[in-house]
């Protein structure tokens, strides 16, 4: 039998930036398994983004690929267009990278990295815990089983949140009620658009520019806006370790007031909505969505507000409501807690604050996770500096020693593979 150093299930951008960090801090790549059933690394997160027509990242300079925080991608625009803009504009967080520069960028990683030597194209569906010959963890698989001394669950989101209804088993509503992170056509006539996070804010724009009439429908009355999906201090330094002080409950309430949707107001946005509210093309509604039903050409949207239940006639519905979170969302996390008793919040599972699975893990055998699933040790957990965290930790069980970089070397090699390609530019 043999057991791989490190095995890390899935490959979106978790599993990929967990990869690259041990790699980047020597760990071979016939020691580690990456296994995912699907053939193109950052292709869903791609086709996500494409859903809502992003065409720049929410992320900031500091939103990239690299094992190592520096350098950022507003100083490689810099360098690239001999200009200082780039910077500046990171300084008063108004610089955005491209979605094609950041796909091209994490594919030429994954490519200088030889990605491809440790894939394996399969579904995990359980992960168990041996002793023998050694401590490790046997994965069962679509394909088999495969061994490991530590493993990382990059299970991504859950699915997709719908308000009210399940649109499978409605087939009258399909074309007409989608869900922002689907492929859509945006089309004239009038539009509701249900949620109040990034997503909803550009389906609102995307909308508006097809011409139709959109209907913006929320739970809360105040929107929060603010530039990354969390306030900046949440991602790391003296508020992070505030956070792991807290005990449960204070935990649960800070993950709680984070969870809530926030939107960016970038310029071109602004203008568009602007003009839309002067003419009355956009119009907001604050209650919850109590209903979705067809009716003949149209869809109705029945709501409960502040004065009472409203039902609103749309010719087309967007659900800009996010992903389903928590545990039981996946089968191997629902498996791991029922088999071993894990530790769990409500949809929280409870982990150590180096994300690791405290009951299933031993000092020279451990099962972490990363992604939007380690909320419990990284409250900003679906962000590039969260996904860092946990993979630098995870490196530091895996190869017993702290992440400190290479030489010189080898941070170049990296530098340069990460580079854009000149055609996603």
């Amino acid at each position: 039998m043999t057991i791989r150093q490190t095995a890390i299930v899935g490959a979106g951008p978790a599993g990929l930036i967990a990869y690259l960090i041990l790699r980047y801090h020597g760990v071979p790549a016939h020691q580690i398994v990456v296994l995912d059933d699907r053939r193109d690394v950052l292709d869903a997160w791609a086709a996500c983004s494409a859903a809502i027509a992003q065409r720049a990242m929410r992320s900031e300079s500091e939103g990239h690929f690299f094992a190592t925080d520096f350098p950022g991608f507003a100083l490689l625009d810099s360098i690239r267009e001999r200009s200082p803009l780039p910077l500046l504009r990171s300084v008063f967080n108004r610089y955005h990278p491209t979605l094609r520069d950041v796909v091209s960028h994490g594919r030429g990683l994954a490519s200088y990295y030889d990605l491809d030597a440790s894939r394996r194209y399969c579904r995990v569906t359980a992960v168990r815990r041996e002793m023998h010959p050694s401590p490790h963890l046997t994965l069962e698989t679509t394909d088999g089983t495969v061994s490991a001394r530590h493993v990382l669950l990059a299970l991504g989101h859950g699915p997709l949140r719908w308000p009210a209804v399940d649109p499978e088993a409605l087939p009258e509503l399909a074309g007409r009620l989608t869900h922002a992170y689907q492929p859509k056509d945006y089309r004239p006539g009038k539009t509701v658009v249900i949620g109040s996070g990034m997503a909803a804010t550009g389906e609102w724009v995307n909308a508006l520019r097809a011409g139709a009439e959109v209907v913006a429908v929320r739970r809360r009355p105040v929107l929060t806006r603010q530039a990354l999906s969390a306030p900046r201090c949440a991602f790391g330094g003296g508020w992070l370790d505030r956070y792991h002080r807290l005990p449960a409950t204070e935990r649960a309430r800070v993950l709680a007031n984070l969870g809530r949707g926030s939107s960016p107001r970038p310029r071109e946005w602004s203008r568009v909505l602007s003009r839309a509210e002067r003419e009355g093309r956009l119009s907001h509604r604050v209650g919850d969505v109590l209903a979705i039903a067809a009716h003949g050409p149209h869809i109705d949207v029945h709501i409960q507000g502040e004065a009472g239940e409203e039902t609103l006639a749309a010719e087309s519905v967007i659900a800009a409501t996010g992903f389903r979170y928590g545990w039981r969302e996946h089968g191997i996390t629902r498996d791991l807690v029922d088999t071993y008793g894990l530790a769990t919040y409500g949809d929280h599972l409870i982990l150590a604050d180096d994300c690791v699975v405290p009951r299933l893990s031993r000092p020279d055998s451990v099962v972490a996770v990363t992604g939007p699933l380690s909320r419990w040790a990284f409250p900003a957990a679906d962000s590039f500096a969260a996904v860092k965290y946990a993979g630098r930790r995870f490196t530091e069980h895996a190869t017993g020693q702290r992440a400190f970089g290479p030489q010189l070397r080898g941070w170049i090699g990296m530098v340069r593979a990460g580079l854009p390609s000149p055609e996603s530019t």
